[in-house]
């Protein structure tokens, strides 16, 4: 488990990394750019406070890119980089269906506040491919539970 900084964006997320295609032209996953490893690059991207890496991640009709924060320059400026004292440990990250259409991540993890605050949220990742890589279509907060 990794512990990485972490503030408001619990349901803001799913992510891309480039992939191979396939001869009927769908995203093909391996270890490096398969869904999970997509995931994966979500949560580094936005650690990094790497604002337009982390934005690439998300799928151009994402319904993500209707929201309202994602054209205000505020938010982003507010969310990257993460504020310090806020932390996430990842504790479970299940791939849990595959097509050529779309694939589905959950992710439990445990998000502490600065004062101490902890919750166990479990989200999941919507992922569509475009132009062969696998990229963030929604991601929806199944479960969002205080335990300490």
């Amino acid at each position: 488990m990794r512990r990485r900084a972490y503030l408001g964006l619990a349901a803001v997320t799913v992510v891309s990394v480039a992939g191979c295609s396939g001869s009927d032209g769908a995203p093909q996953v391996s270890d490096d750019s398969g869904p999970l490893s997509v995931v994966e690059t979500y949560w580094d991207r936005f650690e990094a406070g790497n604002e337009s890496g982390f934005r690439e991640l998300f799928h151009p009709d994402s319904p993500e890119r209707d929201r309202d924060r994602w054209g205000n320059e505020t938010f982003w400026e507010a969310e990257f980089p993460p504020a310090e004292g806020v932390e996430w440990t990842s504790e479970e990250r299940e791939l849990l269906v595959e097509t050529n259409e779309d694939a589905v991540v959950r992710e439990k993890y445990r998000w502490t506040n600065a004062e101490g605050t902890t919750w166990e949220i479990v989200d999941r990742f919507e992922l569509r491919p475009e132009d062969d890589e696998w990229k963030l279509w929604e991601i929806q907060q199944e479960q969002s539970e205080q335990v300490g």
